[in-house]
């Protein structure tokens, strides 16, 4: 009697089997979206970081050009 009620599983069994692995879907979905949304955000971040940094780059250059056209100015 043991061996049949373990080969049959019940359809409670079944269902709570069943929900567990929905939820776990349900979860590793919300996880990949996550995942998707904090990499799009953090490559936006980089991708400004960049950006701002070129600038930066750009402005100590013309600095550092207008500087010696002044040093060479005064001598």
């Amino acid at each position: 009697m043991a061996y049949a009620q373990l080969a049959r599983p019940s359809a409670c069994d079944l269902s709570q089997v069943r929900m567990q692995w929905v939820w776990r879907r349900r979860m590793a979905y919300c996880l990949l979206a996550f995942g998707i949304l904090s990499s799009i955000a953090s490559t936006h971040a980089i991708l400004g970081a960049v950006k701002e940094e070129n600038t930066v780059v750009q402005l100590a250059q013309q600095l550092v050009a207008h500087e010696a056209v002044v040093q060479e100015s005064t001598r």
